[in-house]
């Protein structure tokens, strides 16, 4: 069984596996790689067709979504979606989403400038 694969490469046995465990492992068909956990979601076409959206504008919803309840970053949303941080920007901007950018990230940007010598 593939989820107990998996579930043994995270240490566990599979007698200690809850039953709900290997299920959502069945749906969500997690591979693990190096500790990388990749996780394919299935979205059936009933939905896509109900929300009358595509793969690519279902992606981009979900990565808004995560963005604006600060899960994901503004690399991460972008990547999630499948363009670029600029497009993605557009995309916010669109909505009237404002991109979370406080002292932490200055500072840590004035960080890493310096570390590259560009400032």
């Amino acid at each position: 069984m593939r989820a107990i694969k998996v579930f043994a490469h995270l240490g566990c046995s599979p007698a200690n596996i809850p039953d709900y465990h290997l299920a959502i492992a069945k749906l969500l068909r997690i591979v693990v790689i190096e500790r990388i956990v990749i996780m394919n979601v299935v979205i059936p076409n009933e939905i896509l067709t109900a929300t009358r959206m595509t793969e690519g504008e279902m992606k981009q919803e979900i990565a808004v979504m995560l963005f604006q309840k600060e899960k994901l970053t503004l690399a991460q949303a972008s990547r999630f979606a499948g363009i670029n941080r600029i497009a993605f920007q557009y995309v916010l901007a669109s909505r009237q989403i404002s991109v979370h950018y406080g002292v932490e990230d200055f500072e840590q940007d004035i960080t890493n400038l310096r570390a590259m010598g560009r400032l």
